[in-house]
């Protein structure tokens, strides 16, 4: 592309030397490591990572376009069609760029057509609730998880998620671990707590790290506690027995009364 645009600035295209000259910092400046040569990699395998961290500021929106572009090809690619869940940590990166907003907006809007799911997730609601685009795809959310909310966000909260004032306190006084479910119309307060072995797999504490990096002990961890086990015994229908959830008869299911 380079060596086209040289000869038809050569040829005396003023167009073609003008995009040439914006181009010049991206083929042969400082920021050609992205694009100075064919990719040297093929992204396919169980397991592909785009690390951006290297990137110049002014790279990274074109590095997240790419990594983007990649992620909804693999989804909307027919002949590789499964069911995939594309989850979004830290959603409030891709919020900032309109770009990236537009790409979350898209995905929410069609990624059930291509038998995939979408989970957004972020520390601080305002993040996403900050744009139109944010806010349509929290409106196209089947499930909502809302934990401890700030109260310089809960207004906004409380009017986009309608909010009773019960769950505005509730959200506003919140411990570790807990929060709100909701469903459609439905809404429900949870607690989550980590058995020690889930603990250490997922914490961010930098002292927690520091102190499992010294020792190499995750704590009282009991390997035998830290997981449940939802087998079933020889004496119990199995799955295939009843319906998907292993239910054979009508004592089995639980009325869960709405009211």
């Amino acid at each position: 592309m380079r060596d086209q645009l040289a000869a038809a600035g050569h040829a005396g295209d003023r167009a073609a030397t003008e995009l040439g000259a914006r181009l010049h910092p991206f083929v042969e400046g400082a920021f050609k490591q992205l694009f100075d040569g064919p990719t040297t990699t093929t992204p396919d395998g169980h397991l592909i990572v785009f690390s951006l961290r290297d990137l110049p500021d002014e790279l990274k929106p074109i590095g997240t376009l790419l990594t983007l572009d990649a992620v909804w090809r693999r989804v909307s690619n027919p002949a590789i069609r499964r069911p995939r869940l594309v989850v979004v940590d830290e959603a409030w990166l891709l919020m900032k760029e309109r770009s990236g907003a537009e790409f979350l907006f898209r995905m929410a809007k069609a990624s059930r057509k291509h038998w995939a799911g979408l989970t957004v997730c972020t520390q601080d609601t305002a993040d996403v609730l900050g744009s139109d685009l944010g806010k349509a795809v929290v409106a196209n959310a089947a499930t909502q998880v809302l934990l401890r909310q700030a109260s310089q966000a809960i207004d906004e909260i409380t009017q986009t998620f309608d909010l009773s004032a019960g769950e505005r306190q509730f959200l506003l006084s919140a411990d570790k671990g807990q929060g709100l479910l909701s469903a459609g119309t439905q809404r429900v307060a949870f607690q989550s707590i980590a058995s020690p072995t889930e603990h250490y797999l997922v914490t961010s504490n930098p002292a927690e790290l520091a102190g499992y990096a010294e020792t190499g002990d995750i704590g009282d961890a009991d390997t035998e506690l830290s997981y449940v086990d939802l087998g079933f015994a020889d004496d119990t229908p199995q799955a295939g027995d009843g319906d998907e959830f292993g239910s054979s008869g009508p004592d089995d299911h639980i009325e869960l009364d709405a009211a």
